[in-house]
């Protein structure tokens, strides 16, 4: 991996680092004391990652507004974080402008992936977990005609959101990744 791109894959592996990108969203930006705020965190604790992050392109200034005798930056996340949900979207223009910020977030979602399962497995050998709550792990290639991947994309989401519940204190938090590319046949 180039320099970069293990920056990058450190930058997405500080949950602190994410929650910023991830609360950064709106159109018109949000100062550090809101961002502090919102992640229930100091500013302080925020002033060395937003720079961070605004070095490196994923966070931008996008305006100012005076309180007091301060005036304050309004910073958005850019690219692939101008979403409020973790659904992505990466259109062909900025896959080729950003690979390696690309490549990073995968990678880091990855070792999010083997955390989990390692904490989960541990789980499994102390046998603190039943056997029908054991993980699944599903990887699978299919044919779609290309007119049909949005739609089938569409229905992924639509069938989770079907499930997904926010007032059952019995339910279960699970992370499901999902990512389509075009498999190489070579």
């Amino acid at each position: 991996m180039t320099n970069k791109m293990n920056e990058l894959v450190s930058i997405f592996n500080d949950d602190r680092n994410r929650r910023i990108l991830n609360a950064a969203t709106g159109e018109n930006g949000i100062s550090t004391k809101d961002l502090a705020n919102k992640l229930n965190l100091k500013s302080s604790n925020l002033y060395y990652p937003i720079q961070k992050l605004t070095e490196l392109q994923l966070l931008e200034v996008v305006g100012t507004r005076q309180v007091k005798n301060l005036t304050e930056k309004l910073y958005r996340s850019t690219g692939v974080f101008q979403q409020e949900s973790q659904r992505i979207n990466i259109n062909q223009e900025y896959a080729k402008q950003h690979p390696e910020l690309l490549m990073a977030l995968f990678l880091a979602q990855q070792q999010d992936d083997r955390k989990a399962y390692e904490v989960h497995l541990n789980k499994v050998q102390e046998a603190t977990v039943p056997e029908e709550e054991l993980m699944t792990w599903v990887s699978n290639s299919v044919k779609i005609p290309g007119k049909q991947k949005t739609k089938f994309v569409q229905d992924f989401l639509s069938l989770i959101d079907k499930y997904q519940v926010t007032d059952n204190k019995d339910a279960e938090e699970f992370t499901i990744s999902f990512s389509m590319y075009e498999k190489d046949n070579n």
